[in-house]
């Protein structure tokens, strides 16, 4: 029985593993696309781009960040 239950509590940490692997690989996926667009907010901001649009633009991607942390939470 002790070695079953060894065996169980081996794959529940193998799976518990699988999953913070998961989590970082999308982590990483869904937030580069975001820095990128950050990036480019800011050298749109320093040409002198609409200061409200770039507001706006800055809003979206901080409330997308925000939901991409509650998602892999």
């Amino acid at each position: 029985m002790g070695a079953t239950f060894n065996e169980m509590a081996a794959r529940v940490e193998g799976v518990v593993a699988g999953q913070r692997q998961l989590m970082a690989a999308v982590s990483h996926e869904l937030r580069t696309p975001l820095s990128r667009m950050r990036l480019q907010i800011e050298l749109l901001d320093e040409e002198g781009a609409d200061g409200r649009r770039v507001s706006g633009l800055v809003a979206d991607i901080d409330t997308i960040d925000e939901l991409v942390g509650e998602l892999l939470e």
